[in-house]
């Protein structure tokens, strides 16, 4: 720098033309950049959007699935209290086995005399 001559801090004369696209290319690159984060964003939504959907199917498959174990399993228990009523209607059935009830009289009988007979000494 020559003596007597002061530093501006501008680069030098800057030709009008290219001074005047400065502003359009920069307008220009915001926006091709807010199209770039809508097309983003947009694209954020449907993922979002197909997740969900694929989770709330997952979530109906699984509930189904097991309200149907449980009618499974509401059958199976049903079918074997039904069973096990029945076998014992038929154990006590006076009809079917009315040696079996004879017995039975006869040993809660001896049973009950010797626990009153122990209780009376």
């Amino acid at each position: 720098m020559e003596q007597g001559t002061k530093y501006t801090g501008t680069p030098g004369p800057v030709s009008p033309p290219a001074a005047a696209a400065v502003p359009g290319r920069v307008e220009q690159g915001m926006k091709d950049t807010a199209k770039g984060i809508a097309a983003a964003a947009t694209g954020a939504v449907d993922a979002v959007t197909d997740t969900a959907g694929m989770a709330a199917d997952a979530v109906k498959d699984t509930v189904g699935e097991a309200v149907d174990a449980v009618k499974d399993t509401m059958g199976a228990v049903g079918g074997a209290a039904h069973d096990a009523v029945s076998s014992v209607k038929d154990a006590f059935d006076m009809r079917r086995h009315p040696w079996l009830l004879l017995g039975g009289a006869v040993l809660a009988g001896f049973l009950l005399g010797n626990l009153t007979r122990r209780a009376g000494r």
